[in-house]
């Protein structure tokens, strides 16, 4: 997660994309298909609902607190929304009562996924322990890593995060976002707020986004009526590492296997 050291003081009924966070990451997980040299979204078909809540993936203020607990709670009660991907986290060590219970409302519907990203750090925070509100247990918790050496066998400790990436027990899915030796600008491709050109992104943001798409892929193969229980199960059961591996979570999904392709 990037910081904007100048502060901003957000306004309600502006929908601009300030920084182009929100931009890349719905242009990640269902950008449509087109002929002008923007980026494909993972699930480019899909419906998908935007909601702007802050001024930069760092919710650092109570007004966006409170914006992202009615976004959360529009969502889930929203039955055309199945996904829910939050690519935003609280400042490390901090949480929010109301946005714990509104993804513990959103969770009780049993119809809906939540992805949260693990955390995204500069050096100007420190630390990699997984954010609020990833590390809540009705969150799904996604992190990125680097691509692997042999992509047949299940996750181990040679397999290594994005460099920025939180990671921890707390995290349930990776998704490879980055170049492996040390090409680190070789990252997620995305939408661009000002042109066509796609924008490179990483972080445990984008493995959310990514891993958004994946699942809304998964879930139109199975059927629109596929319980969130059947959803969750097959997550799992095609992904690189049935038995969590202590930082990456159940690794990465074979989306292909998934699909029957």
């Amino acid at each position: 997660m990037k910081i904007n050291k100048k502060r901003i003081t957000p306004n309600v009924n502006d929908t601009h994309d300030r920084c182009g966070h929100g931009t890349r990451m719905a242009g990640i997980a269902a950008a449509p298909r087109g002929e002008n040299g923007s980026a494909l979204g993972v699930a480019y078909g899909a419906d998908l609902y935007s909601m702007r809540v802050a001024h930069n993936p760092i919710v650092d203020m109570y007004s966006e607190s409170i914006a992202l607990t009615n976004a959360i709670t529009a969502a889930a009660a929203n039955d055309g929304i199945q996904i829910i991907s939050i690519s935003l986290g609280l400042i490390p060590g901090t949480d929010s009562e109301d946005i714990e219970m509104a993804i513990q409302a959103a969770y009780l519907t049993d119809e809906k996924i939540i992805f949260c990203a693990a955390g995204t750090s500069p050096t100007y925070f420190g630390g990699t322990s997984v954010t609020f509100p990833a590390n809540l247990e009705n969150t799904f918790a996604v992190t990125g890593m680097q691509e692997q050496i042999n992509f047949q066998t299940a996750l181990n400790s040679t397999d290594v995060r994005c460099d920025l990436c939180h990671h921890g027990p707390e995290v349930d899915f990776s998704v490879i976002t980055q170049r492996r030796d040390g090409i680190g600008n070789r990252n997620v491709v995305g939408l661009n707020c000002t042109n066509n050109v796609p924008a490179y992104t990483t972080g445990s943001s984008a493995a959310t986004a990514t891993m958004a798409g994946i699942a809304a892929l998964i879930w139109a193969n199975e059927g629109v009526n596929t319980s969130v229980g059947n959803m969750e199960g097959k997550l799992i059961l095609h992904s690189s590492n049935n038995v969590k591996h202590p930082t990456l979570g159940h690794g990465w999904i074979d989306v292909e296997s998934t699909l029957g392709l």
